[in-house]
C-alpha cells in the first residue's frame, strides 16, 4: 500500500470522509495518536481563552 497525503479545504472535509467511507478506505490511526488528540480536545473544551491566536504566535518568531 502506498500513503498518500491530500490536502481537503475545510468546507469540503465532511464529503471527504463520506467519500472515504463508501470507498471503504482502511484508516490506519495508530491508537496512541487518538488519545493524544483526545487529550488535546479535552484541554482545549477546559480553557479556550488560554489558547493564542496563530496570529499573535507568529508576531512572536522573528525571521532571519
Amino acid at each position: 500500500m502506498i500513503p498518500i497525503t491530500v490536502n481537503v479545504p475545510e468546507d469540503k472535509i465532511e464529503f471527504f470522509n463520506e467519500l472515504l467511507k463508501n470507498l471503504q478506505f482502511e484508516q490506519q490511526i495508530p491508537e496512541w495518536h487518538n488519545e493524544i488528540i483526545d487529550k488535546r480536545l479535552l484541554e482545549y473544551e477546559q480553557s479556550p481563552k488560554d489558547l493564542l491566536h496563530l496570529d499573535e504566535v507568529r508576531s512572536n518568531f522573528k525571521l532571519r
